[in-house]
């Protein structure tokens, strides 16, 4: 039986339009367009970044290609050109900012992601998040002078054809 290449699925078929507002995104629909998605979270009485939310973080993407088995020397990541979008993500639990990296590929193995030794063979996207706002700590009205630091400071994860969406969050916190 003869079967037409729409017949097999693909990482852009039945799936989430890129240009869908984060919010709409499920994580769990499969055949989707290849992106990260998540929330930095912070607790309300560090305050908050001063001006838009959506201009006050950074997400550097770097992507990581897959090596192979016997590669002794695993390739080291890049930086990735793609487009990431901040939105205010605040409800009942907290402050927070939701994100969605877009203009990815797949990039990855379903399968065998690390050798017999343990190391990682395969590829992905390494995500890192920053602050690019002066912080105001709300309550005392001034600027908040002590360090934030991310947990995890960044975060790494393969795009798959089984999961061509996946999500990663970050909280925020004094350092």
């Amino acid at each position: 039986m003869h079967r037409d290449k729409r017949d097999f699925p693909t990482h852009r078929q039945g799936g989430v339009d890129p240009l869908e507002p984060v919010e709409d995104i499920d994580p769990q629909r499969t055949g989707a367009v290849p992106m990260i998605l998540g929330t930095i979270r912070w607790e309300g009485w560090i305050g908050r970044p001063e001006g838009p939310l959506d201009q006050a973080f950074a997400i550097q993407v770097e992507r990581l290609e897959v090596t192979r088995a016997e590669d002794p020397y695993p390739a080291q990541p890049q930086p990735c050109d793609c487009v990431v979008r901040f939105h205010d993500a605040s409800d009942d639990t907290g402050p927070a900012v939701a994100y969605v990296v877009r203009g990815l590929s797949l990039l990855g193995f379903d399968a065998y992601p690390r050798d017999g030794h343990g190391h990682n063979m395969n590829g992905g996207y390494i995500l890192t998040p920053a602050v690019r706002a002066a912080w105001d700590d709300g309550p005392r009205g001034r600027p908040f002078l002590g360090p934030l630091t991310f947990t995890p400071d960044k975060q790494g994860t393969p795009l798959t054809e089984a999961n061509p969406i996946v999500r990663i969050d970050f909280t925020l916190a004094p350092g």
